[in-house]
Formats: structure tokens, sequence, C-alpha cells
């Protein structure tokens, strides 16, 4: 079983059958990672030995308990790079704290796994802005995958992770999302920025979201379903 390609759910049920551990799934996804990587260019850094250390105490029970889950270059996770897709800070700033999204990712019981690629400093709609690396739109090369949050959109269907997480403080409609499956689109922020996890399935999509937002859920979401050929949106409430 290629455990790159499952969904949240999907692994979450492996994992409390005591099918798999999440050391498992970070090794399908490191395989994935180093051959794919460098023609999508998603991930700016990943830390397999870190993520297997979080992996063996990994609370299983917890709702998104042993699940690996990429962050925006521009999201702090204590001990880990946090360049911004920037020259700058690249190799020269070491994040000092978990941000308060990746604090309560870890709460839920995810495992931070990989720096997603960006427009430097979240300046930009395609993440042709990075300093960095380039990102393709994983469905057609030739296309971008929409920005500034491109390397989180280029993740999840590349297979590459089961989510991400990106922040959203612009135009969502622009935010990286054309290249993923399913987004979330909140309406009640998450104080520290809005932080929409791009996912491969609806039900994936909601279940870092709603780890997010505890202990006060969103009045309702909305779910953009995106492809190469455009997006809809669906609601729920």
């Amino acid at each position: 079983m290629n455990l790159s390609q499952e969904s949240i759910a999907s692994l979450r049920k492996l994992l409390t059958s005591g099918d798999i551990r999440p050391g498992d799934i970070l090794d399908s996804l490191a395989e994935n990672i180093a051959a794919k990587n460098p023609s999508i260019g998603a991930y700016l850094s990943h830390d397999l030995e870190a993520a297997k250390k979080e992996a063996d105490t990994a609370d299983l029970s917890l709702p998104l308990g042993g699940i690996p889950i990429a962050i925006k270059d521009n999201i702090n996770v204590k001990g880990q790079p946090c360049s911004c897709a920037s020259r700058f800070l690249d190799g020269a700033y070491t994040a000092p704290y978990d941000a308060t999204v990746t604090a309560k990712l870890r709460a839920a019981g995810a495992i931070p796994f990989g720096r997603a690629n960006m427009d430097e400093f979240a300046m930009g709609s395609t993440t042709e802005n990075s300093a960095l690396a380039k990102t393709v739109n994983p469905h057609d090369p030739a296309r971008v995958p929409g920005g500034s949050s491109g390397g989180s959109a280029a993740a999840a269907p590349s297979a590459s992770q089961p989510a991400t997480v990106a922040w959203s403080g612009s135009n969502p409609h622009t935010d990286g999302f054309r290249a993923t499956g399913w987004s979330p689109l909140p309406r009640r922020s998450i104080r520290s920025g809005r932080s929409p996890a791009p996912s491969k399935t609806l039900r994936s999509c909601s279940m870092p979201f709603l780890a997010l937002t505890r202990p006060t859920p969103p009045l309702w979401i909305t779910l953009c379903r995106t492809s190469p050929r455009g997006w809809t949106m669906e609601w729920l409430a």
C-alpha cells in the first residue's frame, strides 16, 4: 500500500486499527517527496528524523493522532527553519516557538512535516516570487499552483502529504488552492491568521480545520473544490 496516496480519514483508520504506525506514513511520504519534489517544488525542506521522533510518541487517540501535515514556510514550527521563501532568512532563522496554528495541530496529535514553498514574504499570487524554489501545478506543470501558498497547494494532490496548512490573509480565490483537492475558507478567523488546510478529500479537509478552530468551532465553513479547470464552492452548516 502506498500510504502517501491515502486521505487523513483512511490513514486514521489504519492507525487506530494497528495496521500501520505513524513512522510508516512518514517513510512513505519521504520517499514520495524525494521522487516528486525535484519536479514539483512543493517543499523547501523536510526533517524526517525530527518528525519520526514525534511519531514515536504520537497519541493515536487524538483526532489527528499520527498524521503528518506540511506547514507553509511563514508559520513557525519550533526548532525548524522559517525562511518565508526569502534568501534574507534562509539559513539565518530558526523558529524559537510554535505558532498558534502549529500548537493547535500538535494538540490534536498531528506531526508537522515539511516546509511548504510560497511567494517570498507571501507577496504574490502564483508562487513564482519564491526566492528559493519554483513550484508548479502538479496537474499541469505548465501552469502555476496559485499563491501565495503554492507549495501547500501542490503538496496534497502530488501525494506527498495528506494535508497542508497555509496562512490566508487576502483574497482566498487566489491564495494557492487552485492545485489542490479541497480547501476550507473559514468565516470565523483563527487568531494569529486565517489558516485553511488543503487536503485530498472533503472529510480530510475538514478534520485539520476543525482541530484548528477548537474550542470555538466555526458557525459554518465554505469548502472550495478546485481542479485544473477552475473551482466550485459547497456550503456546510
